[in-house]
């Protein structure tokens, strides 16, 4: 049998390939993996906020006996990259705030407000709304990447929609009609 030399010593174009190949594959793995968690945490950061708003808008019912103004639900600065809003056109009131500041901890709590849907005229839904309107008094929290809504507070929730890559939760408050 006879062998042959290469006269230039390396890789053949078809290891390089499949070198390449095996990066991309696990690169796109990685990917998925990291918009999962992202995901997943942004989520967990907005129920975390939710739980501490309900908890501050409860208080505020047990103690003056009203409910307080309708709201997105954080800070002045919190839903700024879109004009204010969270949903149905709604922003951060001020007096909202006001009433609030002696029932909440030291901050107000702020939810994630990566946009479930930018291209809704009542969008982007995102964070969390506080809503007022007669006898009804819910919180929606609009997560990504689920279609399900985790409990809080023992409240009563149901999937109000789905948006996007996400959903609506809301809760109600007890006191006010079912859904």
């Amino acid at each position: 049998m006879k062998h042959t030399k290469r006269l230039h010593p390396g890789f053949t174009i078809v290891e390089l390939l499949v070198v390449i190949v095996v990066i991309g594959i696990l690169a796109s793995i990685t990917i998925v993996a990291y918009n999962g968690v992202q995901a997943r945490a942004g989520n967990a950061k907005t129920v975390s906020a939710a739980s501490a708003w309900i908890k501050g808008i409860l208080n505020y019912n047990t103690v003056t006996g009203q409910w307080p103004n309708e709201s997105c639900l954080g800070n002045s600065n919190t839903y700024a990259s879109s004009g204010g809003v969270c949903a149905f056109s709604t922003t951060v009131s001020t007096t909202f705030l006001s009433q609030m500041q002696p029932y909440m901890s030291s901050s107000f709590p702020e939810p994630d407000t990566t946009p479930l849907d930018s291209s809704d005229p009542d969008g982007p839904y995102r964070g969390i709304f506080y809503e007022k309107a007669n006898q009804y008094k819910s919180v929606d929290v609009f997560l990504s990447n689920t279609n399900a809504c985790p409990d809080i507070l023992g409240l009563p929730k149901r999937v109000f929609s789905t948006i996007g890559n996400g959903v609506d939760c809301q809760y109600v408050f007890a006191g006010t009609p079912p859904f």
